[in-house]
């Protein structure tokens, strides 16, 4: 049966019956061989689509129309995320993280998520596409290898967006500005990402090469900036005084000379500063000269000694504003460490996470009893401060880190202390809002002679029966409490122990118990 589509072919039919020259017929045969290939691919093509098709039709989401499945696209899509860059500089493995989930890796090779929706379907591709708003943002993992491709991938984002802000992460190799020395990215880029530097509106740079603080002036509409400088060099860090900074992230991870880098933000709007392996001095610079701060943090600061100071404190201060304080001091003999616990008044903090390496600590007891009752959540890396916190605290979440066992036990049985009889004739007990202790690090034993013992396990026989008499002197109808071992730490709980607790919570008790990030089989 002859194809109504297809005319007759006779050189189809005996592809071999040639009249001409040998060297003729090879060409010939040639010919036809590629015209035939052709065919089949493009048949294949069209059997691709029709699959495609009716693929499309067959699935569920192909009902959607494109405004709603562009709008899942951006709920989905990942956004800058300020709080991860934040995790990431300050809070590396093992200091200060509560546990092992919370602790983000170094950023590995990352395809950006836009092209991964498009390689779903030709559906999906033509809705992305479609989408500016989906390429607002970008995350670019560049080494000298890579680099021409990240710029091709930065200049698709550039068309797609179209004239519109966008914020760009940029995670550079340790060996990028060595290898491309005066590149922002690649020769082939720079240029349109240069004219761009005026609208972006987030940008996080990973051991960026020095040629971009030469461009940080054209920043004038920055609101969130986190750099993670591996290579710091002399280069002015200036921004636009105008520009409406409100998140900013330092961490400086150089060996050897001090930070020298001349660092002028616009103080003016800032709401969150993150520095991490800063001099303090300057730390407390930017926590005193930033008016409008809620959140500051400061982790793992470095201590210059007291001629570089440049910084005192002799009459209170107060900070109205701030809900997050996370301060840690540099060891050894601080004056300006003191002096800030001295005179720091925090009246609307709301969390605090405390590390104080300086000596002597002064002024600690009177810092934590001038904490205000808007104070819900503390963590604490020194568990000697365990005694400051006064009784009647509105604590509600207490995180410890490498706790003393002493300082432990002397917390346990504050638990079951009673400081009055409420109205409804209850007992207001001892830390009456704590609802969740958490235990990550270590627990360390002292002993009186000397030395120390460092342990993951709860001992059994002193403080797993005080917690067990806490909770027994606790226990209410509707109550909850939550006992969270991380980092390894664990418990033996003897089967009387886990019959008792049982009880509590058939009584009505919520008590849960979770090691690592799961809770306890037998409660």
């Amino acid at each position: 049966m002859t194809c109504p589509n297809c005319r007759p072919n006779s050189s189809m039919a005996h592809p071999y019956r040639f009249v001409g020259s040998r060297k003729e017929e090879i060409a010939h045969i040639l010919n036809e061989a590629s015209r035939v290939e052709a065919w089949i691919s493009g048949l294949r093509s069209e059997k691709a689509a029709l699959l495609r098709r009716l693929n499309a039709l067959n699935s569920p989401i192909s009902t959607l129309p494109n405004e709603t499945l562009s709008a899942i696209f951006e709920f989905a899509c990942p956004s800058p995320d300020f709080e991860t860059r934040i995790q990431r500089l300050t809070h590396p493995r093992n200091t200060f993280s509560p546990s092992s989930e919370h602790v983000v890796d170094d950023i590995e090779d990352y395809i950006p998520f836009q092209l991964v929706l498009g390689a779903v379907s030709a559906h999906w591709r033509d809705v992305v596409q479609g989408t500016p708003r989906l390429w607002k943002s970008i995350v670019l993992d560049v080494s000298p290898n890579n680099a021409q491709c990240c710029a091709a991938i930065l200049r698709l984002f550039f068309q797609k967006l179209g004239l519109a802000s966008m914020s760009l992460t940029v995670d550079y190799s340790s060996d990028f500005q060595r290898s491309t020395s005066g590149l922002l990215i690649h020769e082939t880029i720079d240029h349109l990402l240069i004219e761009r530097l005026p609208r972006l509106r987030g940008l996080h740079l990973t051991n960026p090469p020095s040629a971009w603080f030469t461009h940080f002036p054209s920043l004038s509409q920055l609101i969130s900036l986190t750099i993670d400088d591996n290579n710091p060099s002399s280069t002015e860090f200036v921004l636009p005084p105008t520009a409406p900074l409100r998140l900013f992230g330092l961490r400086v991870r150089e060996r050897g000379s001090p930070y020298t880098t001349p660092i002028q933000l616009p103080f003016s709007g800032i709401t969150s500063v993150m520095v991490s392996q800063m001099p303090f001095h300057d730390a407390v610079r930017l926590l005193l000269n930033i008016p409008s701060l809620i959140e500051f943090r400061c982790c793992r600061p470095r201590h210059l000694g007291s001629t570089a100071l440049g910084t005192t404190l002799v009459a209170p201060v107060v900070l109205h504003r701030l809900r997050v304080l996370e301060l840690s001091t540099p060891t050894g003999n601080c004056d300006l460490a003191s002096a800030l616990i001295q005179y720091l008044h925090v009246p609307s903090l709301r969390e605090l996470r405390w590390e104080a390496n300086h000596q002597p600590l002064g002024d600690a007891e009177a810092f934590f009893n001038r904490l205000p009752t808007t104070l819900t959540k503390i963590d604490l890396r020194s568990s000697s401060c365990l005694q400051y916190l006064p009784l009647d605290s509105s604590v509600e979440q207490l995180t410890l880190h490498n706790c003393i066992e002493l300082h432990l036990r002397a917390f346990l049985e504050s638990l079951r202390e009673k400081l009055s009889q409420a109205s409804d004739c209850r007992p207001l007990m001892a830390f009456p809002r704590l609802t969740r202790l958490s235990l990550a690090g270590c627990i360390l034993r002292q002993f009186p002679h000397g030395g120390v013992v460092m342990g993951n396990f709860l001992d059994h026989k002193r403080l797993i029966p005080l917690f067990v008499s806490a909770m027994e002197s606790r226990r209410v109808e509707g109550v909850e409490f939550a006992l969270d071992m991380l980092s390894g730490i664990s418990a033996h709980w003897e089967p009387m122990i886990q019959e008792r607790l049982r009880e509590m919570v058939a009584g009505g008790f919520n008590l849960k118990i979770r090691e690592g990030s799961k809770q306890v089989p037998w409660l």
